[in-house]
């Protein structure tokens, strides 16, 4: 009868345990998710910068030895199997063709980790230990190629969402004096494409709490009947003034500052 209610308790602590752990994970991942993106230089530069980030924080909390590659060329190795068994997917295998080795070993060590989470060993795949087992080879390839177009959409994403992050911050506190003057481009942007009920003279002629209102007022109203214009004229303000910062901070240098079609900045000489 002891034996028994001692075997009920641990199953018991086991279960908590079990509980506990998952909460954990789901903390952590919440926590991920609500940090803002970083700067954005272009998808590459992206990937580069927060998959590091993500992958040192995820990998300190794994137990030593565990989710880890074997101390190996890892990028090769990745590089040969995704060259072969992603080969099938055109799409993601050219964007990690693209990818330089300090960007797929960020890569594949996040990777790495989330396998470990599901259970499993990136290295199992890497390594060609399931060759005896093409069923769940074949199922745990699916889920690396899951997880590889997902990082891709995310990467293709992350200019879009960074402006819709803007968009909301501004809306949130208008009043910041960041946000005043993102504001004033914005609206100028607006009036221009006939966007606004506000002419420049009604505007002009307004107190400055008046004018402050008529341009939030503007915006949020663009936002509802014309939000993909709003998307694109945000866009444009937003390269303008990063590519103004930039040229200041170089004046005197003898160069200035473009945008790629990637949104990254690039410096050239003037003549």
């Amino acid at each position: 009868m002891h034996i028994l209610i001692w075997v009920i308790v641990i199953a018991m602590l086991i279960g908590l345990g079990m509980i506990l752990k998952r909460n954990l994970l789901a903390k952590q991942a919440a926590a991920l998710a609500d940090e803002p993106p970083a700067a954005q230089e272009g998808f590459a530069a992206h990937l580069t910068h927060s998959l590091t980030n993500m992958v040192q924080e995820r990998l300190q909390k794994l137990p030593r030895g565990l989710g880890r590659p074997k101390k190996v060329d890892t990028v090769g190795q990745f590089r040969a199997w995704a060259a072969d068994s992603l080969a099938a997917n055109r799409e993601v295998q050219q964007w990690l063709d693209a990818l330089n080795d300090e960007q797929i070993a960020a890569l594949s060590e996040h990777m790495a980790a989330f396998c470990h989470d599901m259970g499993f060993d990136l290295a199992w795949l890497l390594d060609n230990q399931l060759a005896q087992n093409k069923g769940l080879q074949q199922g745990l390839t699916q889920i690396v190629l899951f997880y590889s177009r997902a990082s891709y959409e995310a990467v293709k994403l992350q200019d879009e969402v960074q402006i819709f992050q803007i968009y909301r911050e501004y809306m949130q506190n208008p009043q910041s004096r960041e946000n005043r003057e993102l504001g004033e481009h914005l609206f100028g942007k607006l009036v221009e494409q006939g966007l606004s009920t506000v002419s420049i003279s009604e505007h002009l002629a307004a107190s400055a709490r008046a004018r402050q209102r008529q341009i939030v007022e503007t915006i949020s109203a663009c936002a509802q009947e014309e939000p993909q214009r709003l998307h694109t004229l945000l866009k444009s303000v937003l390269t303008e003034r990063t590519l103004a910062r930039i040229n200041s901070a170089m004046a005197g240098t003898g160069e200035t500052a473009a945008v790629n079609l990637n949104g990254a900045a690039k410096v050239a000489a003037n003549s």
